[in-house]
């Protein structure tokens, strides 16, 4: 279904993140995700005339695996280690927002 995705269509590094994500063996699978362009402008970078966005609602499969606590401690740490060895621009900002689901 993945394919059918109007969002991934002409965007090849989220498609790639989100079939990555739903692969056989990942641990996680996407809920949502969406991508926009939008004019933008700011002083500090005159250069810059659209902000591009996108989020992916990421779950894990086995969801016991959320009675505790420590798989987000960990997330958050796994994610604090991958930003400090794969530094962004300051024009960029990448983060991940923890929140329960109902099942």
């Amino acid at each position: 279904m993945i394919e059918a995705l109007p969002d991934l269509q002409d965007c090849t590094p989220l498609r790639d993140f989100v079939t990555a994500l739903n692969a056989e063996n990942s641990p996680f699978e996407t809920l949502g995700c969406e991508k926009w362009s939008a004019p933008w402008s700011h002083e500090k970078f005159p250069g810059f005339i659209i902000r591009h966005g996108s989020y992916v609602d990421i779950a894990l499969v086995e969801k016991s695996k959320c009675s505790t606590p420590d798989v987000h401690y960990d997330l958050v740490k796994a994610f604090r280690t991958y930003a400090q060895e794969h530094p962004v621009y300051d024009v960029m900002h990448v983060y991940f927002v923890l929140r329960p689901q109902c099942a």
